[in-house]
């Protein structure tokens, strides 16, 4: 999930997809105003060479997080390697920084979630780029998802709302190995599964052409079934041995046509074809499970820790806030604050 950039920065081109440019951008109504958090809230900066993050919640729980998004970075690094040449205008976003927010608690996340059922969203910026999570769902998968699309929108390739969602929770679901255990993606999700068996389908003519700002993606009545259809199809496409080897001509073929067409070109068959086997493939498809080699274990020497981050915490959320379209006068606010209360760390 990811919120509209505020136009009047120039920071958009969501992740959601470039190759994945992921180029969505949902606008997000902010329903009320949120209270910014106080001057003195406690906050910690964990970081390695490829992150930075500011948590409110404790030491332990920041470097858990970061540990396991370093995990994931040196899996999908590979993987995503998927297609050869970027194109010129996301080639300077290869390399960009990501900064991770972590509230501690649902009542500090919820102020800054586009919706009240959110517990985590990307957010491109225009020097950096941020996820911003409810830390108390950090451990599940919720972090690893909006950091997959942040991985996806460096690579350059813009792709429909289902297949960008679908494989942020294909790969978020990785399986956490003990030390030098291989790493394996594809283990079915029981939540997913769960809805697809409870809830009615959304027809895939019509997932496949839903944005990510449409009712399918946003309302309470057909968020679920959207996300389980989307990542059951992502599964079937990389994974099932019928779709996976020609992975690659699709995510080619959609860089300039719609998904109706590109599933016609590449593997010869009709939207309602494709949507046929994948109510198959929910029974069959749980033994697509895949090893992608050994688990990284990132050193524990590259982590630097900073206790009483408060001032530095605080500017992150702020330069996040002027990224936010709706929320630029909240940044300001809050730059105001800062000046306020830290003088002398204002240049």
């Amino acid at each position: 999930m990811e919120p509209a950039a505020d136009s009047a920065d120039e920071i958009l081109v969501p992740r959601c997809f470039a190759l994945m440019a992921l180029a969505f951008c949902f606008p997000v109504a902010w329903c009320a105003a949120a209270e910014l958090p106080h001057g003195h809230a406690s906050w910690v900066r964990v970081a390695t060479p490829d992150f930075e993050l500011y948590t409110t919640a404790d030491e332990d729980a920041g470097r858990s997080l970061i540990f396991r998004l370093e995990r994931l970075r040196a899996v999908l690094q590979p993987i995503l390697g998927w297609r050869g040449e970027v194109r010129s205008e996301v080639r300077d976003r290869r390399e960009r920084p990501i900064c991770i927010i972590e509230f501690g608690s649902r009542d500090e996340f919820l102020p800054f979630a586009p919706m009240s059922r959110s517990i985590g969203y990307f957010l491109p910026g225009a020097r950096r780029d941020f996820v911003v999570l409810d830390g108390t769902h950090a451990e599940g998968r919720a972090a690893s998802h909006e950091y997959v699309h942040f991985v996806m929108s460096q690579s350059g390739l813009r792709l429909p709302a289902w297949l960008n969602e679908g494989l942020a929770e294909l790969y978020s679901n990785l399986a956490e190995p003990r030390s030098g255990q291989p790493t394996t993606i594809g283990q079915f999700i029981p939540g997913r599964v769960l809805s697809l068996r409870r809830d009615a389908w959304i027809g895939l003519t019509e997932l496949a052409s839903a944005t990510t700002d449409s009712p399918i993606f946003t309302s309470a009545g057909s968020v679920d079934a959207a996300y389980a259809e989307s990542w059951l199809l992502a599964h079937m496409l990389v994974l099932d041995p019928r779709y996976g080897a020609r992975f690659p001509d699709l995510l080619a073929a959609l860089q300039t046509v719609e998904t109706t067409e590109a599933f016609r070109q590449v593997y010869g068959k009709s939207v309602r074809q494709v949507e046929l086997d994948l109510k198959t493939y929910l029974e069959t498809g749980q033994t697509n499970v895949r090893i992608i080699g050994d688990s990284p274990l990132p050193a524990a020497q590259r982590v630097t820790v900073e206790r009483e981050a408060d001032f530095e915490g605080l500017a992150a959320l702020a330069e996040m806030l002027g990224n936010y379209r709706g929320r630029t006068g909240q940044s300001r606010d809050l730059y105001r604050q800062l000046e306020r209360d830290y003088p002398r760390r204002i240049p």
